[in-house]
């Protein structure tokens, strides 16, 4: 599937040739470029802070229960 999306934004990115001064291949890499760093910000701010604390606003009771934590890391001390 983003094979055939990226295929698709590539080729009408690429007949801007020339549109204000600017090559279409540039165009390509800037909005691909725009586009990666969206999606790295997004998934670093959604990123839990541990394998144990993993509820947020969007997500409130979190992965994992205190039953099915403890099995998984039972190094871990829980206060």
């Amino acid at each position: 599937m983003t094979q055939i999306v990226g295929a698709f934004m590539a080729a009408g990115l690429l007949r801007l040739r020339g549109h204000n001064g600017v090559a279409g291949w540039r165009y390509l890499f800037l909005i691909g470029g725009i586009f990666t760093c969206l999606c790295g910000l997004l998934s670093f701010a959604m990123m839990p802070p541990g394998p144990t604390q993993t509820g947020a606003w969007f997500r409130p009771n979190g992965w994992f229960t205190e039953r099915l934590v403890y099995p998984c890391f039972p190094c871990l001390h829980f206060s």
